[in-house]
């Protein structure tokens, strides 16, 4: 029974150290594919911000 308890202890500090590290690395590669398919193909940037039908009262 210790061994289990051991196992099961084990697992949860594995896993509350590796998932935050895991988490942080997908969310990086998440936000390079965003980066690359949708914000830089667009071709606009802050000198060429896009045209719309009706600018917001600011």
């Amino acid at each position: 029974m210790a061994e289990f308890i051991d196992q099961v202890v084990r697992g949860m500090l594995n896993f509350a150290f590796y998932y935050p590290l895991f988490m942080a690395y997908l969310w990086m590669v998440g936000a390079l594919y965003y980066y690359y398919h949708w914000e830089r193909s667009s071709g606009s940037g802050p000198d060429h911000p896009p045209v719309l039908k009706e600018y917001p009262p600011v």
